[in-house]
């Protein structure tokens, strides 16, 4: 009992500072690679510079305190052994489903979150009170008790009232300020995002009592997550919320409430936005762009790898370099748009990075050789991918495998899973039927043939049978053969020395969108094309059929009817 006696003198909940702050809900930054509540996960929030991690706990039969929400191990770790029927050395030899992952001590993940991101306490049983001493020894040795947020059980907030702040819902806030307790002091309120509204806010803010709300996925599964978790932040930020615990998926959101560190960039990139290539403006567009292209300049290919592949930390590269973070904004554009533009007849498309474009039509979206480092979130809305070669710049293992694990179509020569082709082929989606023709990436060798899926795609009636045909790292254009008129050609604007010119002329498109620009993850002066040299590429072809995008820009083919509601 000395602890709790001296705790108590000693440890009092500290006041939470003005300001928007992040708290990583499952124990940190949750994808297909890093499970929840592990090493993988709490590294990745901590990195990511997340305010707070909220921490899952349970105990093992033989009283080892682990970061674990649910009773059993089967949805992480594929096992149906109950967490208080396992003892330690068994449960810390599972290995999750996805990851490679392993359980972890709440001492272990204390310690990784000493003066590096406070923590969120969910205790899912009820414990003795040596287990929830336990369990305040090691936050305090690690300076989180006083910080920290309990949001476990009644009797874990029973023990730790006083000593940490409590989350509380709007009945319990009320009967303790009735009851004359210090609430500004004790408690947060801690409500569902989608079930706070602005008098909740107004009346805890009446009281100094900070609001946290919380946005998961797991509310908005009647409708697509990302597009009602946005409206809610959106609403609940103007409310006055400053304070959100969330899935990791809508961090992006979060962007649009922070000032901007490049200005500059972000007037250029919107001006492109706004003045989409229309077959005239180029030269006006080009002044811009070389605003992009100086930033893209000072990026190494090493860290736009991490950035692109989302690896622990990469979302604090977007606030150091300039080109990330214009890639970042064009993400979160472009996602926003796909979900709000209703095509009522015809055609749009969005470039997203490098060469991966998103389609929409009345009856289909689907997206061809989509890298993002966010690309996961467009599971959501594909009715099917397409991804023309194995190379790391043109598909996303994260969206692969979200595609893969709802059902949905995938087209490529080598995902386990999807519909593998090597050779020509033809199918179906729906309204969209799709033609393969076998390319080569490299066709002065012998290993570089015959290993690129080039796509003619036929959107259907709805679509003003519209044709697409994307060729990827396709370099021989000989092989390039549709088939039939083609409305909007996508090609490599240089890949193992094609004239993209020529494959222009050979396949005499209406409209030609030059891609493979600006690769960040290829070095400078190598295969990182700019757009000096894509715009010099097609000077001998029209304006009007040969155009260069930037990230997050639409394209709408002519003659088609669209519709963006609010």
């Amino acid at each position: 009992m000395l602890w709790i006696i001296v705790c108590s003198v000693m440890a009092a909940p500290i006041p939470i500072e003005d300001g928007l702050k992040l708290i990583a809900h499952r124990g940190g930054v949750v994808d297909a690679l890093r499970p929840e509540n592990t090493r993988a996960s709490l590294d990745a929030a901590i990195l990511d510079g997340y305010w707070m991690i909220e921490l899952d706990l349970r105990r093992t039969r033989d009283g080892v305190v682990f970061l674990q929400h649910d009773g059993d191990f089967r949805r992480t770790y594929g096992s149906g052994k109950k967490t208080s029927e396992t003892k330690w050395k068994d449960a810390a030899k599972l290995t999750s489903l996805n990851g490679g992952q392993h359980p972890i001590t709440f001492k272990e993940a204390a310690e990784a979150c000493r003066g590096k991101a406070r923590v969120m306490i969910d205790i899912h049983e009820d414990w003795p009170d040596i287990a929830l001493s336990e369990t305040g020894a090691i936050l305090r040795e690690n300076d989180l008790l006083d910080s920290a947020i309990i949001i476990g059980n009644a009797r874990s907030k029973d023990f730790f009232k006083g000593k940490a702040r409590l989350a509380t819902s709007l009945e319990g806030l009320r009967k303790a300020a009735a009851a004359g307790e210090d609430v500004a002091a004790l408690y947060c309120l801690f409500m569902h995002g989608n079930e706070l509204d602005g008098a909740d806010v107004r009346y805890a803010a009446a009281l100094r009592v900070p609001v946290v709300a919380s946005v998961n996925a797991f509310h908005y599964l009647l409708k697509p997550a990302a597009a009602g978790a946005e409206s809610d932040i959106r609403r609940l930020y103007d409310a006055g919320v400053r304070l959100f615990q969330i899935d990791s998926l809508y961090a992006p959101i979060f962007r649009a409430y922070r000032p901007s560190p490049f200005p500059e960039l972000d007037t250029a990139q919107h001006w492109l936005w706004e003045n989409p290539a229309d077959g005239t403006n180029a030269s006006a567009r080009r002044e811009r762009m070389a605003i992009l292209q100086a930033a893209a300049d000072e990026c190494p290919h090493d860290v736009a790898s991490r950035f692109l592949l989302n690896a622990a930390g990469a979302t604090g590269l977007a606030e150091r370099y300039g080109i990330l973070h214009a890639l970042a904004r064009a993400s979160d554009r472009a996602y926003d748009e796909i979900v709000r533009t209703r095509v009522e007849s015809g055609l749009a498309g969005w470039l997203l990075y490098n060469m991966g474009f998103v389609f929409k039509t009345p009856e289909a979206c689907f997206g061809v050789d989509v890298c993002l480092r966010d690309a996961a979130r467009f599971a959501d809305i594909f009715d099917f991918l397409l991804v023309t070669h194995p190379h790391p710049d043109h598909s996303t293992k994260t969206l692969v495998h979200e595609m893969i694990a709802r059902g949905k179509p995938v087209v490529s020569s080598f995902v386990e899973g999807g519909i593998i082709v090597k050779t020509p082929w033809e199918g179906r989606f729906g309204a969209i039927r799709v033609k393969v023709d076998i390319g080569d990436h490299t066709p002065r060798s012998p290993v570089g043939r015959d290993n690129m899926c080039m796509y003619r795609i036929d959107c259907g009636s709805s679509a003003n049978d519209a044709v697409i045909y994307h060729s990827g790292d396709g370099a021989n254009y000989e092989k390039m053969t549709p088939g039939r008129p083609v409305d909007i050609f996508i090609p490599h604007v240089a890949c193992s020395g094609m004239n993209v010119a020529d494959a222009v002329r050979h396949l005499n498109p209406k409209f030609a969108l030059i891609a493979h620009i600006l690769e960040l993850t290829h070095a400078k002066g190598g295969a990182r094309w700019s757009y000096d040299y894509s715009f010099n590429a097609i000077k001998d072809l029209p304006e009007a059929q040969a155009r260069i995008l930037v990230w997050g820009e639409r394209f709408v083919l002519p003659g088609s009817q669209i519709a963006m509601p609010n």
